[in-house]
């Protein structure tokens, strides 16, 4: 039900996000959404998504291209956690960025509504969703381990040193106790790999790198001696600040040199 009856012979994947995977301006974007551009041909693919704001709705004609089905939610909230499970539960993720009671009640609705052969999850931040799944097989993707080094992690500190570490220990211990419940977990570089296969011995997890579109980015002779450089990422993410500036400090001076 809900699916465009010439593709119900095709395996119906329920994809859950943070963030609409268009349009593809940020790295996790692009991957998702040329991925699903081409596995749309052998796959239904339903999207269950958060939103940020309400001008996004705006992007669902265009991830109907690609999408059967898109679920968008806007609503959050936070969290209803007795004392003990309060204690391991990582502060962003109960603070009203990525909870949201309205997402998880359309997620058991699609369960029962939909005949769903796949669910896939394209965020730690939703790993929640996990508790409520019934016997559908999860496969995850993993974009960032970072947060596996309380130096490294995504996460900026917020200046309390001790409550900033109390809550990496949160962290490990939500993504680890959640990950195991997978049945796949495909990681995009051999560091996250490598580090998944040492907490998780029994994991069964793929390494599939993020591919680059040839057509797209085509080699163009008449720019060969341009002396241009451009770094492209999404700032918000905090290892790609510190990329950036660890390149214009450390690199790019032996480079002039």
């Amino acid at each position: 039900r809900g699916l465009r009856h010439r593709e119900i012979e095709k395996p119906n994947v329920l994809m859950v996000s943070r963030f609409l995977p268009y349009p593809p301006k940020a790295g996790g974007k692009v991957r998702i959404y040329n991925l699903i551009k081409h596995l749309s041909k052998k796959y239904n693919f339903i999207l269950l998504s958060l939103i940020d704001h309400e001008d996004e709705l705006g992007y669902i004609p265009e991830l109907k291209k690609s999408f059967v089905e898109v679920y968008p939610i806007s609503a959050k909230s936070s969290l209803n956690l007795n004392f003990i499970t309060r204690l391991f539960y990582p502060d962003r993720y109960k603070i009203g960025y990525s909870y949201s009671q309205e997402l998880v009640d359309k997620f058991k609705e699609l369960q029962q509504t939909t005949p769903v052969d796949i669910i896939h999850m394209e965020s730690n931040e939703l790993l929640y969703i996990m508790d409520y799944v019934k016997h559908t097989p999860i496969v995850y993707t993993e974009h960032d381990i970072s947060f596996i080094a309380p130096g490294r992690s995504y996460y900026k500190s917020n200046g309390n040193i001790i409550g900033s570490f109390f809550d990496y220990l949160k962290k490990f211990h939500f993504h680890t106790t959640h990950l195991q419940k997978t049945d796949k977990i495909i990681t995009l570089s051999k560091e996250d790999e490598r580090v998944l296969r040492t907490l998780l011995s029994r994991a069964d997890i793929n390494l599939i790198h993020t591919g680059v579109d040839l057509n797209h980015f085509s080699f163009n002779k008449s720019h060969r001696n341009a002396k241009k450089l451009i770094y492209v990422g999404h700032y918000p993410h905090y290892p790609n600040e510190a990329a950036v500036v660890h390149f214009a400090k450390k690199i790019f001076p032996l480079i002039k040199r």
